[in-house]
């Protein structure tokens, strides 16, 4: 008898232990990627992350993979890894949110050694940023932003109603970024009982202003061999206009053509309205990388060198952690692009 489970218990220990070298092989595996780039994260630069963490958590909601992110709000060592891409010697921070309905995550960063000011933006100026968040309750997370202390730029401090019968409300956050909330169908949900517990965030597109489309599509275009789908013509749209907090200015609006896996990325041209380049270094308050994987990072090195783009690692090259390759680059306007290919080394 005692033999009989003593065969048994190897057997299961030895069916058990197939199954985690099975896990393990699964997690080592390299990552398979699509055949195109796509978006991976949007990483915005804050010289606050503690007012980053209030806004972003606790008054928009959002949640992190990796529990409470105020457990992240330390400050650690960089290595020289992180040293040579950000260009900035001294300690880091950050945490990540997740954001329900999209692949995207946020990584919020901050970092010690920098000295220059955050930079004073506003939504028309080339480099600019913004987050614009679907949501199901439009009303109750902008009491809940005014309520906390964010500014409303939209016309009448309220969201403002558009054609296609939705709403919009721009921000700005604590640390200056533009935070769009849209709900597309504003019809109230009147229900006799509470409504089921869930995100009032439903999606998300990021939206970078731009000063010229032209030149940005052959940029992105030439470098990622992505398109983009350029609107033509200005709208002088006065819903739209109320809604970014802007008088006697027009917009054009143009996506990129990423793969479906990634979230949208949208461009915004304006015009009829004082514009001032923002031209931000990598690690600048106010300042964000959109984290973009690829593929031959040698043929993008090559790539962003004929179309005029800069490179600003320190090195002047990508950088290796593990297998990946890294690279940030700078678009012509000023907005950085962090490339990874992750599948680079053996």
């Amino acid at each position: 008898m005692n033999r009989i489970i003593l065969v048994t218990a190897l057997s299961i220990a030895g069916i058990f232990a197939a199954g985690v070298v099975r896990i393990y092989a699964q997690e080592r595996a390299p990552q398979v990627e699509p055949a195109g780039p796509y978006i991976l994260n949007l990483l915005p630069v804050t010289d606050n992350l503690d007012r980053a963490e209030v806004f972003y958590h606790r008054l928009l909601g959002l949640e992190s993979p990796n529990g409470d992110p105020r457990a992240r709000l330390a400050w650690y060592v960089q290595n020289p890894f992180l040293d040579d891409m950000y260009g900035v010697k001294g300690n880091s921070r950050n945490f990540f949110l997740s954001i329900p309905g999209s692949t995207l995550q946020l990584e919020i960063e901050q970092f010690s050694g920098v000295t220059a000011k955050r930079l004073d933006t506003h939504i028309q100026d080339p480099g600019a940023f913004q987050f614009v968040f679907t949501v199901n309750n439009i009303d109750q997370l902008t009491t809940w932003l005014t309520e906390g202390g964010a500014k409303v730029l939209s016309a009448g401090r309220k969201p403002v109603s558009a054609a296609d019968g939705g709403r919009a409300v721009l921000f700005q956050d604590f640390n200056g970024f533009f935070v769009k909330l849209v709900q597309r169908d504003a019809t109230p949900q009147v229900s006799p009982r509470p409504m089921p517990a869930g995100p009032f965030i439903t999606g998300v597109t990021v939206g970078l202003t731009v000063d010229d489309t032209e030149k940005t599509a052959r940029f992105y275009h030439d470098v990622l061999g992505v398109d983009v789908k350029t609107d033509g013509s200005f709208s002088a749209d006065a819903q739209q206009m109320d809604a970014f907090g802007l008088k006697g200015a027009q917009y054009r609006e143009s996506t990129v053509a990423f793969p479906d896996k990634t979230p949208p990325l949208h461009f915004f041209e304006f015009k009829g309205v004082s514009r001032k380049p923002l031209d931000p270094l990598v690690a600048d308050p106010n300042s964000a990388l959109i984290r973009i994987a690829v593929h031959d990072m040698d043929a993008v090195i090559a790539r962003v060198k004929a179309a005029g783009g800069q490179i600003m690692n320190a090195s002047g090259g990508a950088t290796v952690n593990g297998k990946a390759r890294w690279l940030i680059v700078t678009d012509p306007n000023g907005a950085h692009l962090q490339l990874v290919d992750r599948n680079a080394l053996p």
